[in-house]
């Protein structure tokens, strides 16, 4: 069973590649098309729930509000508070009502601006994860054309068809994580906004605040990897250049091209992730923990 499910993947990322390359006429059949057709789906359905998100998130915060001036009153009888107390409490509990109430009206576009710039620093040539989807079908294509005019035995051309399947396989994973950090980020901007409903309560406004801290660190993340797509895109151009003037190409050139894929799904891996820990502070200890370095031991005496 396994097996006929290896050999219909096989068959599919085969044909994938011959269908970007033939020139359709539909651009919503392109694999760039599909790609985005996708993205805007769930964005545009993370968008209907704003509007019943926020009047929650609102009905939320206002209640807490009073929870909070009753709390704060009860404190105060019991303290034996006078007026100048009081009004300490009063002005501060403001503030923060008046603070957290704009990051409730405000804050999914705060988040989505904050996301959008961060991802928008190390964006120089718009390389985005359509982009990104038609640098790997382009590359994938010329490989496969140069594979073709390989010569050599059966089983070695099955071999070099079975290294540019997995060659798909693994950027076709970068690509997905790429989406999926980016819609990831958005929804969290549009659905997150109900924590913010906390903000109204000293108890339970680090919530609120954590809806800031996740927007800046996956706008990191984003960041991160939006870099590492447009060095992968770079080398993966490079490749498809080198290949237009080889006639043929060998399993040690599909080896160094499938060594470069494994690279750059290590880093879109490792990489957003570590970044992002700079907000989130998770991983600091580990981070900041002393290594163990052995070195050589040098016996001076002659």
């Amino acid at each position: 069973m396994y097996a006929k499910w290896a050999l219909v993947l096989a068959l599919c990322t085969l044909c994938v590649p011959a269908l970007a390359a033939s020139g359709l006429t539909d651009s919503s059949l392109q694999p760039s098309g599909v790609l985005n057709r996708m993205a805007n789906a769930f964005t545009l359905r993370a968008d209907r729930y704003a509007t019943p998100i926020k009047d929650a998130a609102r009905s939320l915060f206002w209640s807490l509000t009073g929870f909070a001036l009753f709390v704060n009153g009860v404190k105060l009888i019991f303290k034996d508070g006078d007026i100048q107390s009081f009004a300490g409490v009063m002005v501060r509990m403001i503030l923060f009502v008046g603070i957290f109430s704009y990051l409730l009206e405000k804050g999914s576009y705060i988040g989505i601006t904050i996301i959008d710039s961060l991802s928008g620093l190390t964006s120089e040539r718009n390389m985005g994860p359509s982009e990104l989807l038609d640098v790997v079908f382009n590359s994938s294509q010329r490989l496969r054309q140069a594979a073709e005019n390989a010569s050599g035995s059966i089983p070695s051309k099955i071999g070099i068809y079975l290294m540019l399947i997995v060659f798909d396989l693994i950027l076709f994973h970068v690509v997905v994580r790429y989406v999926s950090l980016y819609l990831n980020a958005y929804v969290m901007c549009v659905c997150g906004v109900f924590v913010l409903g906390f903000g109204a309560f000293s108890y339970t406004r680090d919530l609120a605040v954590n809806y800031m801290r996740l927007s800046l660190s996956l706008g990191l993340q984003l960041m991160a990897m939006t870099i590492v797509c447009q060095v992968g895109a770079g080398v993966l151009e490079d490749i498809g250049l080198g290949l237009i003037h080889a006639d043929s190409v060998t399993m040690q050139d599909l080896g160094v091209v499938l060594f470069s894929a494994l690279f750059l799904h290590a880093l879109s891996g490792i990489l957003p992730h570590t970044v992002g820990q700079l907000v989130t502070g998770a991983g600091v200890q580990a981070a900041s923990s002393p290594l163990t370095v052995r070195l050589p031991r040098i016996n001076l005496r002659k």
